[in-house]
């Protein structure tokens, strides 16, 4: 709470959903820890220095130990626990260590992939170009949150755009070649299915080059994982 009055006070003529993104992404670690709290810290490995915990995990999944930086960055993200530090690794990079105070429990069993899992799209995963096309403004303005979208998609000249549909028809998005690179592709190698999407924001972009502002949809995806049958 005390980090959304700050960030008030600093916009306080008119504040965007980027300006939120930036703000977040520059603030210190000690801007968002009251001391006096239970509250859980998730945090990179790089903002924990300078503050203490008492008790620390680590995700450490397919951590590349191999270079000095890493492994100083490792030393300093332990030396944040004052009472226990518990680091889950696929590595046996901790194996060699020697030492009464360490103990290692090994998982023996099969992990497997969710059967399905939801992903919030922030404006970097959206194309924020197609917002400003009449019948999408349109479409949007009608539209509210928690309301049903389906997978829906546009014919271009040279491609096709994947993006979201009301369920009546007519898009409302596309997705930006950043997700489709970085995201979409990844989860369709991995097996996955976009099922379903729906609102679960809508705010207002501010266009520099227009000078204006525009309605735009922040969806909440559902990836379902493909069944292979068996013959």
């Amino acid at each position: 709470m005390e980090i959304i009055l700050k960030f008030e006070l600093n916009y306080d003529k008119q504040k965007q959903l980027v300006d939120w993104y930036e703000y977040i992404s520059e603030i210190k670690m000690e801007d968002a820890i009251n001391d006096d709290s239970n509250a859980i810290i998730i945090a990179t490995m790089h903002k924990s220095k300078g503050k203490e915990f008492d008790h620390v995990y680590l995700l450490l999944e397919d951590y590349d130990f191999t270079k000095t930086e890493s492994k100083r960055v490792v030393y300093v993200a332990c030396s944040r626990a004052k009472i226990s530090l518990q680091i889950h690794c696929n590595s046996s990079f901790f194996d060699e260590f020697n030492t009464d105070r360490l103990s290692v429990i090994k998982f023996e069993g099969k992990t497997e992939q969710p059967k399905h899992f939801e992903l919030i799209l922030g404006h970097k995963d959206i194309n924020l170009g197609d917002q400003k096309y009449s019948k999408t403004l349109i479409r949007v303005e009608a539209l509210k949150s928690g309301e049903k979208l389906k997978y829906g998609s546009v014919q271009f000249k040279n491609n096709i755009a994947i993006g979201l549909d009301k369920h009546d028809g007519g898009n409302v998005l596309l997705f930006s070649n950043n997700f489709m690179t970085k995201k979409y592709k990844t989860f369709v190698k991995d097996g996955y299915q976009l099922s379903n999407g729906s609102v679960e924001y809508l705010v207002y972009w501010y266009d520099s080059k227009d000078d204006k502002e525009y309605k735009v949809v922040l969806p909440k995806l559902k990836f379902d994982k493909k069944i292979t049958l068996m013959k």
